[in-house]
């Protein structure tokens, strides 16, 4: 348990920090920098822990570095971008119902239809959100109140989403393996990205000086909120299920919220309210979505039916069932 709130802890603090970082730092380059210090830290521990060989290039190598980019830049950046004017709050909480983004991610991959519950968990989630984002007034949905930079961090969601669903069709990569090597490819693209952009003066290139003004942000992006919740939240769904620890997913909003309030934000009653409504919601969607699975086959460790030559679209569809469980913040 102690795993799982470290690493939804490590989360939520990352969106205030973040938009620290961002002040002084662009969305592009904090997204490369971040992942490319917890890609290297990863890639050690990978090597540590299952040897050299583990670091060997393969045919799926070129695949899983283009999810990378999809998953670490894609979720990054846009939610980066969204949360310079929707907030950090806003941003944690969208974030936050990721488990039932996935239920319709799935269906739209697989054909699984989400359960009636699931569907009734989504909505009192929407709720939730509705009323934090327009602080109870609804009107404000078609007058300015929600922006395309909220959609933006919803986007981002589902690029991670469909990054974390993506690992069952890789059987032979262990978790670790993929996020490591994945985290590093998708790292170098987006700092391949940043550097063209600062080429043809659509960015600036970041200074020494503005990296060490955002170093302590930026160590814990890197290391805090990136390599270790990751490895911490590898344990918990270990130690837990999937279904466990993804209930775990809910600190994060509160978590921010919580930084908002001791610097000087408070949540008005409303948006309390929808706060809790969201909590709700993702607490009675993972419940909802549960179902027993033993410690090898939770997030995104190969089952039997993986284990025997080329997947089916059966097998591939068990799994991928499975992530729904353990999808979380990267």
């Amino acid at each position: 348990m102690a795993a799982a709130l470290l690493a939804t802890l490590a989360w939520g603090a990352q969106f205030p920090l973040g938009a620290d970082a961002l002040e002084r730092l662009d969305p592009v380059w904090l997204t490369g920098i971040r992942y490319l210090i917890a890609g290297v830290l990863l890639l050690v521990i990978l090597a540590a822990r299952e040897g050299r060989s583990a670091l060997a290039v393969d045919a799926a190598t070129p695949r899983i570095a283009a999810l990378g980019a999809l998953g670490f830049g894609g979720f990054n950046l846009l939610v980066y971008v969204g949360m310079q004017d929707a907030g950090p709050q806003a941003a944690s909480l969208l974030v936050a119902s990721m488990p039932l983004v996935t239920a319709f991610v799935l269906w739209a991959r697989t054909g699984s239809r989400p359960r009636r519950a699931t569907w009734g968990a989504a909505v009192l989630a929407l709720v939730g959100i509705v009323l934090v984002l327009t602080s109870g007034d609804v009107a404000r949905l078609v007058s300015g109140g929600v922006t395309t930079s909220h959609g933006l961090v919803l986007i981002g969601v589902i690029c991670w989403v469909t990054y974390t669903t993506a690992a069952a069709h890789y059987p032979t990569y262990s978790p670790l393996r993929y996020a490591a090597v994945s985290a590093t490819a998708g790292a170098l693209m987006v700092l391949m990205l940043a550097a063209a952009l600062t080429a043809v003066g659509a960015l600036a290139s970041p200074t020494f000086t503005t990296l060490t003004g955002v170093a302590p942000q930026l160590a814990f992006l890197a290391v805090a909120a990136g390599a270790l919740a990751l490895l911490a939240w590898g344990s918990a769904v270990r130690r837990l299920g999937a279904a466990g620890a993804v209930l775990f997913i809910n600190v994060v909003p509160l978590t921010t919220f919580a930084l908002a309030a001791m610097r000087g934000t408070l949540p008005t009653p409303v948006q309390a309210g929808g706060v809790a409504l969201v909590v709700a919601g993702v607490l009675a969607g993972s419940r909802t979505s549960a179902r027993p699975t033993s410690a090898k086959q939770a997030c995104g460790t190969p089952g039997p039916s993986l284990d025997r030559g080329r997947p089916t679209p059966s097998s591939i569809n068990d799994d991928v069932s499975r992530q729904q469980q353990c999808t979380a913040c990267p």
